[in-house]
This record gives C-alpha cells, structure tokens and sequence, in this order.
C-alpha cells in the first residue's frame, strides 16, 4: 500500500457517497483514498500488516482496529457536534472537517485559494452585536477592493433596509421569487439575479415579513446560496446567518470556509462564547471575532476569551451616536475585518 494513504473507515454509505468526491478533488495527487465501509472486507484488509498516512474511523468502529493496521494519525468520526479532544472529527462537518485536520502536505495545492466564489459566514450569539452592519460593511470594504460582493440575509425577520438609509430604494421579493426559494435552489437563482439590488454591493431584496410565512427555511436559504456560488458570479457572497447557534447553524459553520462572529466586550457577551467554545473549538483557522459597539473606557471581556480559545480579534469596531452604514464606513471601520477575511 502507498504509504502516503487517507484511510476512511465508515460504515454510514450515504456520508461516504457525500464526501469521497470532495475529498478526492481537493486531495494532493501523491495521496491515496480508501474507503472501507463492510466490516467484513475491513477483517480481511487487516490480514496482513498495513501502514497509512492519516487513518478516519468512525468511533463505533474504532474497536475493529487490530495490532496489523498502523497509522502516523488517527482521527474518529463523531457523530456529535461538540467535540472534547483534538484527535475527534464531527461528521456534521462534510469533507471540509477532515481537510481541515490534514497536513498542508496532503492538501492540492492552491486548492482552497482557487475557487472564485468564497463564502463569508456572519454570525453572532447575542443580540445588539451589530451583525448586520459589520456583514454590510465588510461586503462594502471588499467591494472597496475591486471585489464583486453579495449580501444575502438569511435571518427569519429581516430589517436591513434600516441601516442602509434613505438613497437605497426599498424593494422586497417578489412572490415568484419566494416560492422558487422554498422549493428549487436553481429557479430560485435564475429569478434572485434577475431583481437583484445592485449598490456597492449587490443584494437579493429584503422579505416582506417572517421566512416562516412563505415557507422559506434556513437550508433553502443555504440552498440558494451554494446555487449561487456555484454559478461564479461573485468574488464573495456575505451570508449572514440568524442570531444564536442552532444545530442547523452548526453544521453550516463546520462546513463553512470563512466566518465572522460579532461580539460585544460585555461579561455576558464573553460568557457565551465560552460556553460555545467546545462547539466552535474545530473551527480554529477560519473564524475571527470582530468586537462591537466598543468602549476603551469600560473592560474588555471579549479579549480574554479570544486569547483563550484561539480566534483572533480582527478589530474593534467603535460606540458611535449615529449607527449606520454610511457612519460606520465615513469613520473607516471594517477595513481590518475585510483584510482579514478577505
């Protein structure tokens, strides 16, 4: 066997199917792929002594691994999204988990960095952090840069014509335009370009009331956007996601290749984050935190907590009177949040 070999046993066919093709595409062509799902055939591959790069085992497995079977790295699969050990995988996370575990080594070169699309997952755990400002303006900045950008709101009620000002003409989604979101990603996306709000950055208009009415869901949302990703419009599409950390946000975030989280400096802002820290403690690398609303007279609790759980501060953003886009980017913020995720 080439010893430069991902070996990936799982018996669940389906999260098989889902990431080999994945993997495969973002795999450095020195590396093998392996998939053992029966049982069976994985005691008779271990008949004789066999030695493998990286080894992936899903942890009701784990215990099929005989003495033959060596690995220079183990990693289990879990079925759990908040992971207590650095040798654990979440399964929720896609083939982008496992990558993200892997030697630089073992990674296609220039894989990540050749998609022209990038994906901007802005999300926060309390209210009043300043989300939507921090997504619209981080959008404005790469823009700022020579970049084409759309914001997409996937919030369940969305107020974001509120800090845009008055220049903007509100317009809101057509019902031809809501029903396709609810039901096919690919119509969906033919008719969002087509009413597209196009600014400094482009935006698909604001729904006229709660997702729920229309029967638009957090994934048809995503839906849209991985639809509209895959079409290589745009250099980035900001998505911003709802307050909180639902398991289905969960699972996007560990699949996601670049997050914001907007945070206040407050105790109770920090206390959330730690308590969310096993859950985002996979996600080091790719998530930063950009402080809100920030006041150099009062303590900074959030500076703690990032240097705890190793998600570096990218900026603090100031506490100003009038809070609103045009403020925010007059008084030029978000120029290091967009350095940095950009």
């Amino acid at each position: 066997m080439n010893k430069n070999t991902l070996l990936l046993i799982s018996t669940d066919e389906e999260y098989n199917l889902n990431i080999e093709t994945r993997l495969a595409l973002q795999l450095s062509s020195s590396v093998g792929l392996e998939i053992i799902s029966d049982p069976l055939y994985l005691e008779e591959y271990q008949k004789r002594p066999r030695k493998v790069r990286l080894l992936i085992v899903e942890e009701k497995s784990s215990g099929l691994i005989g003495p033959n079977l060596q690995a220079e790295k183990v990693l289990l699969l879990s079925e759990e999204t908040i992971l207590k050990s650095d040798n654990r995988i979440s399964k929720f996370g896609g083939a982008q988990a496992i990558i993200r575990s892997l030697p630089n080594d073992l990674i296609k070169s220039g894989m990540l960095s050749s998609r022209k699309t990038h994906i901007i997952d802005v999300c926060s755990l309390s209210g009043g952090s300043g989300k939507t400002a921090a997504a619209i303006c981080l959008g404005i900045r790469l823009a700022q840069g020579g970049k084409k950008v759309l914001y997409i709101n996937l919030e369940t009620f969305q107020n974001y014509y509120n800090l845009l000002g008055d220049d903007i003409k509100r317009r809101y989604m057509s019902d031809k335009l809501m029903h396709a979101i609810a039901i096919n990603p690919h119509m969906a996306a033919d008719r969002a370009i087509e009413e597209m709000i196009h600014g400094q950055i482009d935006m698909i208009p604001q729904l006229k009331g709660l997702t729920g009415t229309y029967q638009i869901t957090f994934t048809s949302l995503l839906a849209l956007i991985d639809e509209l990703a895959g079409r290589q419009i745009y250099d980035y599409i900001i998505a911003e996601f709802p307050q909180g950390l639902t398991t289905d946000i969960q699972m996007r975030l560990f699949s996601s290749e670049r997050i914001l989280l907007t945070a206040l400096q407050d105790k109770d802002s920090a206390g959330r984050i730690e308590a969310f820290g096993d859950i985002m403690k996979p996600l080091s690398g790719q998530l930063y935190i950009t402080c809100t609303r920030y006041d150099c007279y009062k303590e900074n609790y959030i500076k703690d907590i990032s240097g705890k759980l190793g998600y570096p501060i990218c900026e603090y953003i100031p506490h100003l009177d009038i809070y609103n886009i045009d403020s925010l980017i007059g008084r030029g913020c978000y120029k290091f949040t967009a350095a940095a995720l950009g």
